[in-house]
């Protein structure tokens, strides 16, 4: 019997949760938590999408990661929820067949602060020419004056691709 309260309960939470804003796949707002996204593409080529992906309950804000990055630029795009943790997963192709992938993770309520990565997960060059680097400056809370609802931060994320050696 108590077993069976208990599933009860875990799935009526879930369905509560999964029914709060920010919780959709689709584009939507980040009034709690929020990684802003900058990538940078400092290769002579472009980039394209491999893979975009965030936590279940997370949601692109305003825009989801562009199919293609073209050389020598720079896009911006945010993650968040509005209520969890914040984490993102991003793989670009690069012009000579290589694949980055970039991470990023903002921790639930501040039990843990902004985390980023990169890695070459698939090398075609050998040469290696390019290398990545990844950068998550500290979390800023905007506090109760610019969310009178509540508690809101957020996490500035920096992903570049670049020449080795620039």
């Amino acid at each position: 019997m108590a077993r069976g309260v208990a599933l009860t309960s875990a799935l009526l939470v879930g369905v509560l949760l999964l029914a709060l804003p920010g919780s959709a796949v689709a584009a939507g707002p980040c009034e709690t938590n929020e990684l802003r996204l900058n990538l940078s593409n400092k290769t002579n080529g472009p980039m394209t999408l491999v893979r975009a992906v965030h936590g279940v309950t997370n949601a692109w804000c305003r825009r989801e990661p562009p199919k293609v990055v073209v050389a020598k630029s720079g896009q911006y795009v945010p993650v968040g929820d509005n209520v969890f943790g914040v984490e993102a997963v991003v793989t670009y192709r690069l012009h000579n067949g290589d694949e980055v992938t970039f991470t990023a993770q903002l921790g639930f309520l501040g039990f843990s602060g902004a985390a980023a990565g990169c890695e070459f997960t698939r090398v075609v060059d050998s040469s290696r020419p390019y290398v990545c680097t990844a950068s998550a400056d500290q979390v800023t809370h905007h506090g109760f004056a610019d969310n009178p609802g509540g508690f809101d931060r957020y996490a500035e994320v920096f992903w570049d691709v670049k020449p080795k050696g620039s």
